[in-house]
């Protein structure tokens, strides 16, 4: 009998008997309840996050990468074309001073600015968590001409 117990609150722990729904929750769903709930204690990515952004050329352009229990660990942005770490938490490390990041309280997301959006400036950039491995982020950003009176760029 002892040993039935056992097997059953081995198979419970690890959801072999839980109800259809708890098993079919989704991924989205599981990040919900742990936010929540508290049962999971490392950072990880809202899902809800955009991967693309569209700014005009020549405006600002800002790039979210919300990060749920965070804890001690660094947020950086990186460039892909050229792998350029661009900023760490909220220091920068290029030397173009369009660049930065910054976070506001309460809101857990880090925001890449990329100010006087150019052409070259369109592309993937990723917000990487220092956790290890590491973990990642993209998000495309399109640049399209400016609307002009006279028809468009």
């Amino acid at each position: 009998m002892l040993l039935v117990r056992l097997l059953l609150a081995a198979l419970l722990l690890a959801g072999a008997l839980a109800s259809p729904p708890e098993r079919a929750l989704s991924l989205l769903e599981r990040y919900k309840r742990y936010s929540t709930g508290g049962l999971y204690t490392g950072p990880f990515f809202d899902p809800n996050s955009p991967n693309n952004i569209t700014t005009q050329l020549g405006t600002h352009a800002y790039l979210p990468c919300k990060v749920k229990q965070l804890g001690n660990k660094s947020v950086s942005w990186i460039r892909k074309r050229d792998a350029h770490i661009l900023t760490v938490d909220h220091y920068t490390f290029i030397a173009d001073e369009r660049f930065q990041s910054f976070i506001v309280e309460g809101t857990e997301t880090w925001t890449l600015q990329v100010k006087y959006v150019q052409a070259r400036d369109q592309g993937e950039y990723e917000c990487q968590v220092s956790t290890e491995p590491k973990m990642s982020h993209f998000v495309t950003l399109n640049v399209v001409g400016r609307c002009h009176k006279y028809g468009a760029e």
